[in-house]
């Protein structure tokens, strides 16, 4: 399996054109099809007065490739029209291949879904307005997966908050949104974005059910966003007897629905 991560201060080149990237490396390397995963992230520096470069990265769990190969697979990228996709210029293009041997510890999820309209911007409140599409994947499933999905009026929803640099995570005790009247405590003890494996759980109203596409409202997760898991949720899931929380706790989801 491998993994070309693109990285880019331009706008997200969209699912179609990475999935496009995706088939040129597998033929190039002669992977089977669906051999190459592709994602795209932001790149963020502090040095906003000039253009990032576009780092297209190759992990192999098996290969190394030599020089000449490289340059051949970075020649077949650019003639696919990264550069034009991402709006730099060829020169920014580089491309590093790095063996990667994957830890057995590791749990690696797949996408199964994309959030698509409502809001773009990340901010944290006034929600339950927002109208969204949950889009399933339709390379990876039928449309016979959201099978008697409409009979449920709510889900929930599992997905990865792709917009938090890695290196923005937090694994300590912070105050929440970072307001000093609230006390410090534990990434474990509040539900912010910034969480060490990224991960945002959120119930929703379910609208429609309409072929690939799963129309909601209230969902907390911007345009874009990499959905991991659909599920309906059902009220015997909820908690058993009466929940407790703290002042802060309610004073942070006043506005957030």
């Amino acid at each position: 399996m491998a993994v070309l991560t693109l990285l880019s201060r331009a706008a997200d080149p969209g699912r179609e054109r990475l999935a496009d990237l995706g088939s040129v490396v597998e033929r190039t390397l002669g992977l089977p099809e669906g051999g190459c995963g592709v994602t795209w992230r932001q790149w963020l520096t502090g040095a906003e007065d000039r253009p990032a470069p576009v780092v297209c990265l190759l992990t192999a769990d098996e290969t190394d490739f030599p020089d000449a190969g490289k340059q051949a697979l970075l020649r077949q990228l650019l003639g696919t029209g990264v550069r034009q996709a991402l709006g730099v210029a060829a020169t920014e293009v580089q491309l590093a291949v790095e063996r990667r041997t994957p830890d057995p510890a590791d749990v690696v999820s797949r996408p199964v879904a994309t959030v698509v309209g409502g809001r773009s911007e990340v901010r944290d409140d006034d929600w339950a307005a927002v109208s969204s599409v949950i889009r399933l994947d339709a390379a990876q499933f039928p449309a016979e997966a959201l099978a008697g999905l409409a009979d449920f009026s709510h889900l929930e929803v599992v997905f990865h908050f792709d917009r938090v640099p890695v290196g923005k995570i937090e694994r300590t005790a912070r105050h929440p949104r970072g307001n000093t009247d609230w006390p410090l405590v534990g990434i474990f003890a509040q539900r912010g974005k910034n969480r060490p494996n990224r991960i945002g759980v959120s119930r929703c109203r379910l609208v429609e059910v309409a072929g690939y596409d799963l129309r909601v409202e209230g969902l907390d997760a911007v345009d874009g966003t990499p959905v991991l898991d659909i599920k309906p949720y059902m009220a015997e899931y909820g908690p058993r007897g009466t929940t407790e929380q703290p002042r802060w706790a309610t004073e942070l989801m006043r506005d957030y629905y």
